[in-house]
């Protein structure tokens, strides 16, 4: 059968039905035979590619067919999606790299200076503090001294397996601290059970049939067993948290970090084009979500299409106390989850991307001033700098996390990436700090809306022309005619095409 008669088999399924037509629309229009299915395969019927979510993938048969078969997602990646994970794969890959001579690494810079801790308790703090939070504690009896809580050093709390914001907290004295862990505690020693069966039966009256069988999936799929179980997925999976707000439940996640709040960050104001005047302007702050590819073990690739979320608060330097009430942190966390959402998701004027932002002020956090305007070369050399971190966080994850971070040659992966700008203080330098917060398995397009769905389609072709169309030696697009077949994709880090930026590669050792 030539090229032209072969259908490929594709699997398709995504719950958001917003991330599901852009596939479906850049596979149907970039790809010249395809045979779609939404139905999950089976161990005995498994399609040539499986784009869908983590959960509905038939893993069974990847590994023996590492040339025919294609994935989209990592089996095991645990070490990049959990922050405790991130975090400590990190400090390791930075030691080493003292240990080795390299005093100066660009991730000194870009991770928080934090700690990795392992509670389930609130009276567990008093030892962790004497012992793996002796400096922490250092910091906080310092900031006890200090009567104006702006100028106070501030940290914040974040459980290793949350996502939307849950159990994030900002702390900067001792007594803050117990008392979030206090707020996590259950309300009856029903909730501290650790068997796992116990805890299938207790939250069988909360989930149904479909959320249940996804939680015993991730248990034997996703989880080491010195991760200890289901309950590590009950915050993130049960229905509570609509009615809890963000809190979480110490007794089921057990790993958390605890980070340097990152002062001084670069604000803008999302309606600057609707102000009368610069001194008008009201500053809020932003991250960077960047959509990283990964192939294969591997090749790393940035998109084009950045986006630039938006707190719906204006920035106020932390004064407050901010602890028990999520809702108080939304002009720190930008998550837009967090933020007054419509119904088809958050305010336009808060998701922006990257690139419309030349033009825009840069405001000071400090006194609200104008700092600079944002031109286009500016912009170039944060995208480039982006990438540099990111590279090199993936590189720290796969040398000193791999038992977290399997790679296997027939897989790819989009994550989302959220970066953080900020400026060290009184610095005259025009490129601020760039600050990697997390990365993210299945991230949210729909918060990109309407108005940027062209965007993010040209990105889905491109992956189809950079990862699956090579895989499977398809030369020719559905655009195209016979005599203008593509040649094969080969990038050098630093070149870009169809929409993205190749940002890294490695051949790592221990890959499947």
């Amino acid at each position: 059968m030539s090229e032209a008669d072969r259908k490929l088999s594709v699997f398709v399924n995504f719950p958001s039905p917003y991330t599901q037509s852009l596939i479906i629309s850049a596979l149907t229009s970039t790809l010249p035979a395809l045979s779609l299915t939404f139905e999950p395969p089976t161990e005995d019927d498994v399609p040539d590619l499986q784009w869908a979510d983590y959960d509905l993938l038939c893993l069974d048969t990847i590994q023996r067919h590492p040339d025919s078969q294609l994935i989209s997602s990592y089996v095991y990646r645990k070490t990049l999606i959990r922050k405790h994970m991130l975090h400590a794969a990190v400090q390791e890959y930075l030691a080493k790299q003292r240990h080795r001579g390299y005093q100066a690494n660009l991730l000194e810079r870009a991770i928080p200076r934090g700690w990795v801790i392992d509670i389930q308790f609130a009276d567990e703090l008093d030892e962790l503090m004497i012992d793996d939070l002796y400096d922490l504690r250092e910091d906080l009896l310092a900031n006890d001294e200090v009567q104006d809580l702006s100028r106070r050093k501030w940290f914040v709390l974040k459980p290793g397996m949350s996502d939307k914001g849950n159990g994030i907290r900002m702390f900067s004295t001792e007594d803050d601290l117990t008392a979030i862990f206090e707020s996590f505690e259950p309300e009856s020693d029903e909730e501290d059970e650790n068997d796992d069966d116990d805890t299938l039966e207790r939250l069988s009256t909360e989930l149904n049939e479909d959320e249940i069988r996804r939680m015993k999936k991730l248990a034997l799929k996703d989880f080491p067993d010195d991760e200890g179980s289901l309950d590590t997925r009950q915050a993130e999976d049960s229905d509570e948290e609509e009615a809890e707000g963000t809190g979480v439940q110490t007794s089921q996640l057990r790993h958390f970090v605890i980070q340097e709040y990152v002062p001084r960050p670069l604000l803008i104001d999302p309606l600057e084009s609707m102000r009368p005047d610069a001194s008008a302007l009201i500053g809020h702050k932003f991250h960077l979500r960047a959509y990283v590819m990964m192939t294969g073990t591997y090749q790393l690739y940035l998109a084009r299409t950045m986006l630039a979320l938006f707190s719906d608060q204006p920035f106020a330097l932390p004064s407050q106390n901010l602890n028990l009430d999520g809702t108080d942190l939304r002009a720190h966390l930008t998550n837009t989850c967090l933020q007054q959402n419509n119904e088809s998701g958050p305010p336009e004027h808060l998701v922006k991307l990257f690139w419309e932002l030349e033009g825009q002020n840069i405001l000071s956090s400090d006194d609200s001033k104008v700092h600079q305007l944002i031109d286009r070369p500016w912009l170039d050399t944060i995208f480039g700098r982006s990438g540099e971190v990111i590279a090199e966080t993936v590189k720290a994850a796969a040398e000193c996390g791999s038992f977290g971070l399997q790679l296997m040659p027939n897989s790819f992966e989009i994550f989302g990436v959220d970066l953080l700008l900020s400026f060290e203080p009184c610095d005259a330098e025009t490129t601020p700090i760039i600050t990697l917060l997390e990365f993210n398995a299945s991230p949210d397009f729909t918060q990109s809306g309407d108005r940027l769905r062209s965007e993010l389609a040209d990105a889905f072709q491109g992956v189809i022309k950079l990862v699956i169309a090579p895989f499977f030696e398809i030369k020719r697009f559905a655009d195209q005619d016979d005599n203008e077949a593509e040649q094969p994709v080969a990038l050098r880090v630093g070149e870009e095409k169809f929409g993205w930026r190749k940002i890294g590669e490695q051949e790592t050792r221990g890959t499947w």
